[in-house]
């Protein structure tokens, strides 16, 4: 029979991140960086990979001509990507240049994207002739905003039905401008008679 120890180091649990921090990362800054995340334990971490300089680097939006240092973590404690990244900002790494990523979701991420191929998406289709039930729909969805413009066309009337009403009679739209609004009759009350 397994002892309670045992159970528990079969069980051991670990959080895995994908990091991704645009522009210069040196030594200092990411060992920083790792020892802020000892408060989750850090396990493991490897050494950061530099892609080379991108004009428009893929999920920084407005960085322009950076690289991309990519590593990954790997913790004792559970952190949300948020609580990874805050934990970036305290050791002086801007937000906007900063992606933490689950592994789990980076992996299934990557999993949907294995059987897709990059020819299999074409922009410019040649699609088939229309029907003659399309070219009809088509027609009638083309013209009926016509009918809709006719209705509209007195600004200040238009029919409506209503349910239990008599449909026949016009209702008006009054457009007029420069009455009184009711609240501009409403009295403010004395701040002095409030104080008492």
């Amino acid at each position: 029979m397994k002892t309670l120890n045992e159970y528990l180091i079969e069980t051991e649990h670990t959080y895995k991140y994908k990091v991704k921090i645009a522009g210069d990362l040196n030594k200092e800054v990411y060992n920083s960086f790792k020892l802020a995340l000892e408060k989750f334990q850090v396990v493991a971490s490897t050494k950061p990979k530099r892609t080379p300089i991108e004009k428009d680097p893929v999920g920084f939006p407005g960085l322009v001509n950076q690289e991309v240092n990519i590593f990954d973590i790997e913790l004792r404690y559970p952190a949300s990507t948020g609580q990874v990244q805050e934990m970036a900002r305290t050791v002086g790494i801007e937000p906007n240049t900063i992606i933490v990523l689950d592994s789990n979701f980076n992996d299934s991420y990557k999993t949907d994207l294995e059987g897709i191929e990059p020819d299999s998406v074409k922009l410019e289709t040649e699609f088939p002739e229309p029907s003659k039930e399309q070219k009809q729909a088509s027609k009638d969805y083309a013209d009926s905003y016509k009918d809709i413009a006719k209705e509209l066309g007195n600004a200040n009337t238009a029919k409506f039905e209503i349910a239990g009403k008599d449909a026949a009679k016009p209702a008006t739209i009054d457009t007029s401008l420069g009455k009184e609004s009711p609240l501009s009759k409403v009295k403010r009350p004395n701040i002095k008679d409030l104080i008492k």
